[in-house]
């Protein structure tokens, strides 16, 4: 509103001063020129009075004195005409005047008209009167007898009545010129509303553009300049508004696919600001996403050697890689980055990029693997070199005694079974950890399952002299899963459940509901397991007693087996155990119960 009532102003105060100052030069020039007029008109007249005068009063400048009847005559005309006449001698010595005494008057040779009159024979001056008192206007020729000046005759008029006429001229211009004013500066208002309206109009519109309301339109209301520049503005607005739609399109494609990434994506300009980062990557700075932006990247990220990559890559135009470890995190993590800078189409560079990835995980994996690999090749050469051992033996002594013989024998038998279970259960775990997804889940009888795990191993507790004891629920319970690999996973804890059953020989087997999950549940009343282990006891080739464990036929790789079982079916396994009062192996299922 304040640039609309500026600019309206504006151009209505020049239209304004532009009429006010040609009404005021055209009614000074009216009222000079009409002067001029007016005071010519009154010189001729006098002019005339004058040669009229010369005629009377040309006797008695020859005579040097007034002859009688003179002073009645000028008296006479003066009434008639209201104009005062004089005659004056050569010399300037006033011989009659139709208004004052001649005697009375001081002598007029001084006086400018006589003295222009003198000289060319008229003259005219404006003065004031120190006879009359007032401001006259006076005319006056020089009398002559063939070259002999005889003297003068004048008249004159009071200038009051001129001004008096110019007074009421001037009245009359004024009012004319205020007339004018009035209905001209109306219409000075109306047309300059009518010029401004569209202007400001647009003004609005670029403002609303400038504001992102792509919405608002200028109206086009004539074919003119300003008609064809709404029209201009109105398609911009439009081109605006479909490339704004498309950018925010775009912008919004791209903040949510840098949204999903799982790397860390951090982007700096050249004086090394955020310009943009996504909130993997802000996991890794001091400050909460929103007040990352624009802000130094050695402000607010806390992975100093990151900070040194942007710089060096701004500064270099190099791409930078580099894996580390962050510490004092907890836990501690490893990331790998790679930078690299980010240039103009003319190849200079504005910024740097760095990708950020969490590869904790992968080296956890290379750390596990690095460790089952040792694991395994020691598990695997301890049967290996005794079986080795024992048949070297066997062959170098071909006279070895039968009892000797058949001892050995079986030594090479049980070291035979023990590393085809662990090569057995070594697949079974790799099938369990990268087979699984492929198979389809389908459901299963819970009970059902369980009985046939408990079945599977009937003949084994039968010889250990091992009562397994089965508690089913009041109602059949449900679970979605594979059950050749539950199967393995519930037979594994029976198994050992049986293998640490201690003196009690039992082993009990319960299925519930925990909430409103199913739960199996395999107890055993064995030395049970310190506090200290339950952390490492599910992880591959980890024995609580291993001389025990080999003793007993373990391969290290049951419980893990059962883990990652129950961690394919989206479940877990819980262990409840204390030295001198046994173990409690509970396999929790997803929330499916029938």
């Amino acid at each position: 509103m304040a640039l609309r009532t500026q600019f309206f102003w504006k151009l209505y105060s020049v239209y304004a001063v532009l009429i006010v100052i040609t009404a005021l030069t055209v009614g000074l020039l009216i009222q000079l020129r009409i002067t001029r007029d007016s005071l010519q008109r009154i010189e001729h007249s006098l002019e005339q009075q004058c040669q009229m005068l010369d005629a009377i009063a040309a006797d008695s400048l020859r005579a040097g004195t007034a002859l009688s009847g003179l002073d009645t005559q000028l008296h006479l005309l003066g009434d008639q005409t209201g104009t005062r006449f004089t005659v004056v001698r050569e010399d300037g010595v006033v011989l009659a005047d139709s208004e004052m005494a001649a005697s009375e008057m001081e002598n007029h040779s001084n006086r400018p008209e006589l003295q222009a009159a003198g000289s060319s024979g008229s003259g005219v001056s404006r003065r004031f009167s120190r006879s009359v008192h007032e401001r006259m206007m006076y005319y006056a020729i020089a009398v002559k007898d063939g070259d002999r000046l005889l003297g003068y005759v004048r008249t004159a008029l009071p200038l009051s009545d001129i001004d008096s006429q110019l007074q009421a001229l001037r009245l009359t211009v004024l009012v004319g010129m205020g007339f004018t004013l009035l209905v001209s500066l109306p219409l000075g208002l109306y047309f300059a509303r009518r010029v401004t309206r569209p202007v400001t109009r647009m003004m609005e519109v670029a403002r609303g553009i400038s504001g992102g309301n792509y919405s608002q339109r200028a109206e086009v209301m004539t074919h003119d300049e300003l008609g064809q520049l709404a029209e201009m503005l109105n398609n911009m607005s439009d081109n605006l508004s479909q490339r704004m739609q498309i950018i925010a399109r775009d912008r919004s494609q791209l903040e949510a696919i840098l949204a999903s990434m799982s790397e860390g994506l951090i982007a700096v300009d050249g004086q090394e600001r955020v310009v943009h980062v996504n909130r993997v990557a802000a996991s890794y700075c001091r400050q909460e996403f929103d007040n990352i932006a624009g802000r130094h990247a050695w402000e607010c990220l806390a992975v100093p050697e990151l900070v040194q990559s942007l710089s060096a890559a701004i500064s270099n135009g190099s791409t930078i890689q580099r894996e580390l470890e962050l510490v004092g995190t907890g836990n501690n993590r490893w990331i790998s980055f790679v930078v690299t800078p980010w240039r103009d189409t003319g190849g200079q560079v504005l910024g740097a990029v760095g990708i950020i990835r969490d590869i904790t995980g992968t080296h956890e994996f290379e750390h596990m693997r690095t460790q089952f690999i040792a694991n395994a090749s020691h598990e695997l050469k301890s049967p290996v070199t005794a079986i080795r051992g024992l048949a070297e033996t066997i062959l170098n002594d071909p006279e070895m005694e039968h009892s000797i013989r058949d001892r050995f024998m079986g030594s090479i038998l049980d070291e035979s079974l023990r590393l085809s279970g662990l090569v057995n259960d070594m697949l079974s775990l790799s099938r369990v950890e990268h087979g699984f997804h492929e198979r389809e889940d389908e459901p299963l009888d819970l009970a059902g399952t369980v009985r046939l795990a408990i079945d599977n191993f009937s003949s084994k507790a039968e010889a250990a002299g091992v009562d397994v004891q089965l508690e089913l629920p009041d109602s059949p319970i449900t679970v979605m899963g594979d059950q050749e690999n539950l199967l393995l996973a519930i037979g594994n804890l029976v198994d050992n459940a049986i293998k640490y059953a201690g003196t009690k020989g039992l082993v009990e087997v319960r299925i519930d509901i925990d909430g409103d999950r199913p739960r199996v549940s395999v107890r055993d009343y064995g030395q049970g397991i310190p506090e200290e282990h339950h952390s490492r006891i599910f992880e591959r080739f980890y024995r609580v007693d291993k001389a025990r464990s080999r003793q007993l036929g373990g391969t290290g790789l049951g419980l893990a087996i059962v883990k990652h079982v129950m961690i394919a079916h989206g479940g877990e396994v819980r262990l409840k155990s204390s030295p001198g009062k046994g173990s409690e192996f509970s396999l929790i299922f997803p929330g499916q119960r029938a």
